[in-house]
């Protein structure tokens, strides 16, 4: 995120806290963020609130992809910002929980995050008993109620990924889809989606990663499975500190995970199943 963007977006948001909290916009004019940069309004935002006795959260969401902001360094600025801005909370968020961490990389004493207070929460995959759950509770507060083939249903083609899980019931109780219709449309939508996300992630090594993914996804999902795959499939071969590199990107990027105890390695998300067996080499 260019850091123009980042400051325009704080700002506005700042203004609109005053609408969410019912105050007088003339209490914080916008032209007192001056022409500072990003520092000066993160300072002008903690002052304000300081004043109110109030705090002021920052969410950013996949927040790793803030390590292609070029010369920007977002980790210097949250450490600074956590030095010097008490009333400022930074809440990060990211579905690549690896590379996240790797950005942040606050276990590394000559990185600036190194030592700052932070909490981390870990949201793993629901189990079946937490996905039914979390369905139905979700119903419950749209006065609906599902079926329990659906129900059954849902859980056995999503899994207990939360965000697949608020697709299904968005489509049937925003957009009042059947049952069938939002299954289409969610793994429609999360066709494209997904593909577009690998695509990303994938782009510096793209061909190796998808016969990798696509050797898991057929069953071929032990390292000495993998590995003649991969040969076969390309005509090239791969030497094993380069195949080991790019199953450990894959599991911190959150597409595969690694079962130790089977040494086998696994596509867990049913959409980046779909995805995988669709995509074309």
């Amino acid at each position: 995120m260019p850091i123009e963007a980042f400051e325009a977006s704080i700002t506005r948001e700042f203004m609109a806290f005053f609408d969410k909290l019912g105050l007088d916009a003339n209490e914080s004019d916008e032209n007192d963020f001056g022409d500072g940069g990003v520092t000066r309004a993160l300072k002008h935002i903690n002052d304000w609130c300081k004043g109110k006795k109030l705090n002021f959260i920052i969410a950013l969401d996949e927040a790793q992809y803030l390590r292609f902001s070029g010369s920007v360094k977002y980790d210097m600025l949250l450490a600074w910002s956590m030095d010097n801005l008490a009333n400022i909370i930074f809440v990060l968020s990211g579905s690549e929980v690896g590379t996240l961490k790797d950005f942040l990389d606050y276990e590394n004493v000559d990185a600036p995050l190194y030592g700052r207070f932070r909490n981390d929460i870990y949201l793993k995959r629901f189990n079946k008993e937490e996905s039914k759950g979390y369905l139905e509770k979700g119903f419950e507060e749209f006065g609906r109620k599902l079926g329990n083939n659906e129900v059954n249903d849902v859980v056995e083609k999503l899994g207990g990924t939360v965000g697949w899980l608020s697709y299904y019931g968005y489509y049937r109780c925003v957009k009042k889809f059947d049952h069938n219709k939002a299954l289409e449309k969610l793994f429609e939508e999360g066709y494209a989606l997904t593909k577009d996300e690998l695509g990303k992630l994938i782009r510096n090594s793209s061909k190796r990663y998808l016969l990798i993914l696509k050797a898991i996804a057929s069953g071929s999902n032990k390292w000495s499975d993998i590995k003649p795959y991969v040969i076969a499939k390309s005509g090239k071969a791969i030497k094993d500190p380069q195949l080991n590199n790019l199953l450990q990107n894959l599991v911190k990027f959150g597409i595969i995970e690694k079962d130790m105890l089977r040494k086998e390695y696994k596509i867990e998300d049913p959409l980046i199943l779909h995805t995988v067996k669709k995509m074309s080499l």
